[in-house]
């Protein structure tokens, strides 16, 4: 008999009993806790089959397993919850879950891997713990593609986080790092025992660092230019591999900067030495100088142990060259400044150790004031107004062929002892090191050697190895380098341009002082005030120059004179005792013959 059948002969014989509303509120009873029980029993059933997450691999077939997540129903419709209170509403209108966290060894920080599926694909982003936490943050990640808005985030960061957590054992937490290069025998970004967490920080330079085209055309094509008669080139590659050497040698990062005429060939030089480990294209591995200080250290940390390649000098953004020297030191040091964060704490430390590799028209050094921070750069001026015979065949040929390299190199430096690698560094600096030399460089160059040679017997297999006297001639000799050195130079040039200065004659002119010729000597006499001002313009200290220039006998003074004044009394006319005054009185000399005299320097 049908339910609706029996329901209306019982309602009949109530009636004719007289107790026909006692029997309907009788029926009501038994109606709510029929549909009770079958509320209950649907609820089991959809929780016995939506309890676990149910995604389909997509179009290639990548998917990911199955996992519990409660209450929720995830499908391929998307997810939805199904708690009394948010019943049938939607967290994601399309499939996600989180599938891997990240330790950060480094700052002791934890990342999450999000896998969503949109257009039929499976995708990943890695992105910070606290950002899938916070239902105004979640919203970022719309801009990657994720369907999140201010409606729909609370329930997504519950999702995420019930997920998460009822999967604690299946969810695989790995050591990861923001730094790419070497940890221990792991080597980022080739191996995969630790995983890179910065992707979204850097995605142009990550997606760079690929393996692309054919190894034998990109081989081929770079021993050609290595038997070519042209060392700049053979040199801009040498410094790109020994960016994953210098760790082993315990020494300073290596800054090499390329500087010559329009269409001599530094760029294509700069995108050899970056095919080696990625695609040499512009704004991608490749940087430049339009950034700042912090930027070019946040790169370098990342970078770490790869090369940091920038074009062109004369991109330099005035922050950068109004504080060269600091940043030279802050590359070479391979250390950033320290910092305080948002909560008055202090930030990690930047550092790295690596090749830096630069290019520009004029050298780097001369937007450097001081000796110090010269030291820290080797200068290779080009040689040539063309250093390539086809420059465009070897730009398209490492644009297409590019990014193994790198890798076959650190493979092979694994199974090499650092002590063989230091062995070949040592015997390096032993050739180059002479009495002119700074320490610096030698090591620098030395450390470029190295990594030529470990090259040359594990890749090329040419026997065209830079030796020492191929790159002697780019050292920077003692000085070169000396500010006091660097100083009377300016002061001669200054001389030779603005002459005019020093001569009553150019009364339409301020004058700076006179030319003075006492015994056969030429002097230079300037003025206190104008000596000072010229000397602060050019960024040199004038105590620190007249010191050195009176140890070396180039600074006249007055008998028993301690200070760096020379006096002497002005003529007037006719009148030979005129009043007296003050210069600071340079001996003007050639300093090669002067060093030859005097050997000063030795």
């Amino acid at each position: 008999m049908a339910r609706g059948e029996l329901e209306y002969r019982i309602l009949q014989r109530a009636k004719e009993l007289k107790i026909k509303t006692h029997v309907e509120d009788q029926l009501r009873e038994v109606k709510r806790r029929i549909n009770e029980v079958q509320r209950l029993e649907k609820k089991q059933i959809i929780q016995s089959i939506d309890g676990i997450t149910n995604f389909e691999p997509d179009q290639t077939g990548k998917g990911y397993d199955n996992l519990y997540c409660g209450s929720w129903i995830a499908t391929e419709d998307g997810v939805m919850s199904q708690e009394s209170s948010k019943a049938n509403q939607t967290a994601c209108y399309h499939p996600i879950l989180p599938i891997k966290r990240m330790w950060n060894a480094e700052t002791s920080e934890e990342q999450i891997t999000i896998a969503f599926k949109r257009s039929g694909f499976w995708r990943e982003i890695t992105v910070p713990k606290e950002l899938i936490a916070n239902s105004r943050r979640i919203t970022d990640l719309s801009k990657y593609g994720i369907s999140v808005t201010s409606e729909t985030s609370k329930l997504l960061v519950k999702f995420l986080a019930d997920v998460e957590n009822y999967n604690d054992d299946k969810i695989p937490l790995i050591q990861s790092s923001s730094k790419l290069g070497w940890h221990g025998k792991e080597f980022l970004p080739y191996d995969k025992l630790i995983a890179f967490d910065a992707a979204l920080k850097f995605p142009q330079i990550i997606q760079a660092i690929v393996e692309h085209g054919s190894y034998d055309i990109w081989l081929d094509h770079i021993k050609k230019i290595r038997a070519s008669s042209y060392v700049e080139p053979r040199l801009a590659l040498a410094a790109s591999f020994s960016s994953a050497i210098i760790k082993f040698l315990n020494i300073a990062s290596v800054i090499v900067d390329f500087w010559g005429m329009t269409e001599a060939g530094k760029t294509v030089m700069l995108m050899i030495a970056a095919s080696v480990w990625a695609c040499p294209d512009e704004g991608l591995y490749m940087g430049d100088f339009l950034t700042t200080d912090v930027e070019l250290e946040v790169r370098s940390d990342m970078l770490n142990n790869l090369p940091l390649i920038l074009d062109d000098t004369a991109k330099m953004r005035k922050n950068i060259r109004d504080n060269i020297e600091q940043v030279i030191y802050n590359l070479s040091s391979g250390s950033g400044k320290k910092r305080s964060n948002k909560e008055l704490g202090s930030e990690r430390v930047r550092t790295w150790k690596n090749a830096v590799i630069v290019n520009g028209e004029r050298p780097l050094n001369s937007f450097a004031e001081q000796g110090g921070a010269i030291n820290r750069i080797i200068e290779v001026g080009l040689s040539t107004e063309r250093l390539f015979e086809n420059p465009q065949i070897t730009a398209e040929t490492v644009r297409n062929n590019y990014g193994f390299a790198g890798k076959i190199f650190v493979d092979c430096l694994k199974e090499i002892d650092s002590k063989e690698i230091r062995t070949i560094h040592s015997k390096y600096r032993d050739l180059l090191t002479t009495d002119e030399t700074m320490q610096k460089q030698v090591l620098a160059m030395a450390a470029i050697l190295t990594a030529d040679e470990l090259a040359t017997k594990y890749i090329f297999h040419d026997d065209k190895a830079l030796t020492a006297n191929d790159v002697k001639a780019f050292l920077t000799n003692r000085q070169q380098v000396s500010d006091g050195v660097r100083c009377y130079e300016y002061i001669l040039g200054l001389y030779e341009e603005k002459g005019q200065h020093f001569n009553s004659q150019h009364d339409m002119v301020d004058q700076w002082g006179e030319i003075d010729y006492t015994d056969g000597v030429k002097y230079l006499n300037f003025y206190v005030n104008a000596f000072t001002e010229q000397l602060r313009i050019a960024g040199f200290s004038r105590k620190s120059f007249t010191s050195w220039a009176k140890r070396e006998g180039l600074l006249r003074c007055n008998n028993g004179e301690k200070k760096d004044v020379y006096t002497k009394r002005i003529s007037e006319g006719t009148n030979a005792d005129g009043p007296y005054q003050r210069f600071i009185s340079i001996r003007m000399v050639d300093l090669d013959e002067y060093e030859e005299e005097r050997n000063l320097f030795k």
